[in-house]
C-alpha cells in the first residue's frame, strides 16, 4: 500500500513535471514563432527596400544621362548661336562698309559736278 502510494505520488509528480515542461515548451515555441514572424516581416521589408533602392538608382542614372545630354545639346546650341551672331556681325560690318563706300562715292560725285 505504501509502495503503491509512492508510485502514485511519483506518477503525479512526473505528470506535473511533464505538464510544466510542455507548458514551457509551448511558451518557447510561441516566442520562437513570433520571432520568426518578425524576422520574416523584416526580411520582406528589406527586400522591398532593396528593390526600391535599385529602382531609384536606375532612375537616378537615367536622369543623370538625360541631364548630360541636355547639357551637351545646350552647349552645341549656344555655340551655333554664337557662330550665327559672328556671321551676322560680319555681314553687318560688310554692309556698313559697302554703304559707307557708296555714300562716299555719291558725295564725291556730287562734289565733282
Amino acid at each position: 500500500m505504501q509502495l503503491e502510494k509512492s508510485i502514485e505520488d511519483i506518477k503525479l509528480e512526473n505528470e506535473a513535471m511533464i505538464n510544466d515542461i510542455n507548458k514551457k515548451n509551448q511558451e518557447a515555441m510561441s516566442k520562437l514563432n513570433q520571432s520568426l514572424i518578425k524576422v520574416t516581416q523584416d526580411y520582406e521589408n528589406l527586400r522591398h527596400f532593396e528593390t526600391k533602392k535599385e529602382e531609384m538608382e536606375r532612375d537616378l542614372a537615367e536622369t543623370k544621362e538625360a541631364l548630360e545630354l541636355l547639357k551637351k545639346q545646350h552647349v552645341e546650341k549656344m555655340n551655333e548661336m554664337e557662330r550665327i551672331k559672328i556671321q551676322d556681325t560680319e555681314k553687318l560690318r560688310k554692309d556698313m562698309l559697302f554703304k559707307i563706300k557708296e555714300t562716299k562715292a555719291t558725295l564725291l560725285s556730287l562734289n565733282d559736278e
